[in-house]
């Protein structure tokens, strides 16, 4: 016997239905209300012949919603929350987010199982409702692909994207649809100019940083930093790129799939101590190198080092690319299906 799963959530790529797991994404305008009601019907529909109904991307409140309408439906009901909804503590703010708070309040008491992405968003969550949901939050952090790395021509790549071959580039990408990754991103042109000066005086090499993502192509170029939009394979950038740098800094999301992708790709890591929260087991110098958020002159000091010493270069790409392999989604799905084999109705009779 096998477990049927299906998962709401807001799709940000290309995923195709498994023969147990079927996805479901989420109306993209709550305007358009035969589209949500067409949405409904078919939630309700699919969620009645599903053993487990998992919910992610939604507000507290919808979430709350949700899982009212499922409960006459679907034994098993999971929540999945990938940061935090509130930057701050919604029970000191405003009426409407405190409203909100006592929706998710509620919601985690009707949920069967919570997952969160790192110990820090389950210590978050622990402290707004309460240590007595510490056996429902599970822990199941984010992952990369699995993927092998080959020799790339990267003169290639950097001619198609429009590169000189002798520049060095420095990479972020992210969705600004995500605010500390807009955020990011005007720090970077506030420190591009600054940054790449003085790494040109250290190095007598040309430093660019390009930024790509959802929402990037509306962003100007500049001498210092090009946009690119959104790419479809973000893995071709990567191997394009001399090194990632992910300047963020605290915010209330989870261990950063930027990091792991960066990882997977056997690319060194240059980032604030944000870019690695809730990846314990990551080291300075080991697996990445850190630079201090608020002065762009320690990145460029650790931008010409990286430069300067291949042989460090290569060895923290090198532990960072081990590392991503003990998290790739293949890993990561199987923690959740035990997850789903755990939490399953009449558990015993699964084998």
């Amino acid at each position: 016997m096998e477990l049927d799963v299906t998962l709401y959530a807001r799709l940000h790529g290309r995923v195709e239905n498994e023969r147990n797991l079927h996805l479901f994404e989420i109306p993209s305008s709550r305007l358009d209300l035969g589209n949500v009601l067409m949405w409904l019907v078919d939630f309700l529909c699919k969620s009645k012949a599903s053993d487990i109904v998992q919910i992610e991307c939604f507000s507290p409140l919808r979430s709350l919603i949700l899982c009212a309408l499922l409960k006459p439906l679907v034994r098993t009901k999971i929540l999945v929350l990938h940061d935090r909804h509130w930057s701050y503590d919604p029970r000191r703010g405003r009426l409407v987010h405190k409203i909100d708070c006592v929706a998710q309040h509620l919601a985690f008491r009707l949920y069967d199982r919570i997952i969160v992405a790192g110990e820090g968003l389950k210590k978050w969550y622990l402290t707004l409702h309460g240590t007595h949901f510490s056996g429902k939050i599970l822990v199941i952090p984010n992952g990369s692909p699995r993927i092998e790395l080959k020799d790339y021509e990267r003169q290639e790549l950097r001619s198609k994207y429009g590169f000189s071959p002798d520049t060095f580039i420095a990479l972020f990408f992210g969705s600004m649809l995500f605010k500390p990754n807009r955020d990011t991103v005007q720090r970077i042109y506030g420190f591009s100019e600054r940054v790449a000066k003085r790494f040109k005086e250290c190095s007598e090499r040309n430093l660019l940083f390009v930024v790509a993502g959802k929402g990037t192509e509306h962003l100007k170029r500049s001498e210092f930093v090009i946009p690119l939009g959104f790419v479809d394979d973000i893995f071709e950038l990567l191997f394009m790129a001399d090194a990632c740098v992910i300047p963020h800094r605290p915010s209330y999301s989870g261990p950063h799939v930027k990091t792991l992708y960066s990882f997977a790709a056997g690319k060194p890591v240059i980032t604030t101590s944000e870019g690695i929260k809730d990846m314990p087991s990551v080291k300075e110098g080991v697996h990445f190198l850190s630079f201090r958020p608020d002065d762009p002159d320690s990145l460029a000091n650790v931008l010409t080092r990286l430069h300067k010493d291949e042989e460090l270069a290569k060895r923290i790409s090198k532990n960072a690319y081990s590392y991503a392999q003990s998290y790739s989604w293949q890993d990561i799905a199987k923690r959740y299906y035990s997850v789903y084999i755990g939490a399953a109705p009449s558990k015993n009779n699964w084998h």
